[in-house]
């Protein structure tokens, strides 16, 4: 009756099924007492419930959370069995995908003991593979980066150029815990940055497609973060016409003002190398023709 407001509203089918399982846990309860849990599915994000939901119809609380009435908690049916341990022994016994699922129980705790620490050595054959390195790269980096952040910034770099789910993030968080210099360092380091800047342009005679370059080279979001490589294309892009690009270039620009003497030795040398090398593209590849209108 609650549930339908002495029927003056219609009882949904997750209400209904979420009634379901309560009143089945209820009556095992009832033989052998035992523990009755009620847990929401939600999203790792979560949600958001409006007050009005809740204050004039709290029984959609049911269906907005998702509910579940469950013996025992969820947490328990997903510990790992004594033969997914046994593996790491063994890890190349393992399949790709499930040295992966073990690599983040390991990290987050799901179902054995939280092991952040064996989490790098587990990974690094699948990290060494193109097929499964961002993956690896972002549980690696995660697994690294309270104590080790220098370590774990290249394999975030990795992780954030494969579109991994908040890897670009992880890089902003591990570049607040690292020195100017040494993320400058670390990105170009980075095996994945391309040489071949000129390369990447191909014949495309659109400015905008630079900004576009210069924009996935700043945030690292399916392109190795390199604020070289941004403040390259944003050079080129401001030069052939393109009228966001000059707010960008200054943008970058800024990021390394009054950051102290080292940074601002180090950002004079790289962005006079940058600026060099922009201005050679530019002659050498003929982009002044490709991209002037009449």
């Amino acid at each position: 009756q609650f549930m339908s407001n002495d029927g003056l509203r219609a009882v949904t089918a997750v209400e209904r099924n979420f009634i379901t399982q309560l009143m089945a846990r209820v009556e095992e309860f009832v033989s052998d007492p035992g523990e009755i849990t009620i847990e929401a599915n939600l999203p790792p994000t979560g949600i958001v419930i409006e007050p009005e939901l809740y204050s004039s119809e709290p029984q959609a609380l049911v269906s907005s959370l998702a509910l579940e009435a469950r013996a025992t908690p969820l947490s328990r049916s997903r510990i790992l069995g004594s033969a997914d341990l046994a593996a790491l022994a063994d890890p190349a016994s393992l399949t790709p995908a499930q040295t992966l699922k073990l690599g983040k129980a390991l990290l987050d705790g799901q179902g054995v003991p939280k092991t952040p620490a064996l989490v790098p050595e587990l990974l690094s054959r699948l990290a060494d593979d193109p097929n499964t390195a961002a993956e690896a790269a972002a549980l690696i980096a995660r697994a690294l980066k309270s104590e080790q952040p220098k370590e774990a910034y290249p394999y975030a770099l990795t992780a954030a150029a494969g579109d991994i789910k908040g890897a670009v993030s992880l890089l902003d968080q591990l570049e607040d815990q690292m020195s100017t210099v040494d993320v400058l360092l670390a990105q170009r380091g980075h095996p994945d940055v391309t040489a071949s800047l000129l390369g990447a342009i191909a014949q495309e005679d659109d400015p905008r497609m630079l900004r576009r370059l210069a924009l996935s080279h700043y945030t690292g979001s399916g392109t190795v973060r390199s604020y070289a490589h941004a403040y390259y294309f944003a050079l080129l892009a401001e030069a052939a016409g393109d009228i966001g690009a000059t707010a960008l270039r200054q943008e970058i620009e800024s990021r390394f003002s009054a950051r102290g003497e080292d940074v601002n030795k180090e950002w004079q040398t790289l962005s006079a190398n940058v600026q060099t090398q922009a201005l050679q593209d530019w002659i050498e590849g003929g982009l002044a023709d490709r991209y002037r209108t009449r």
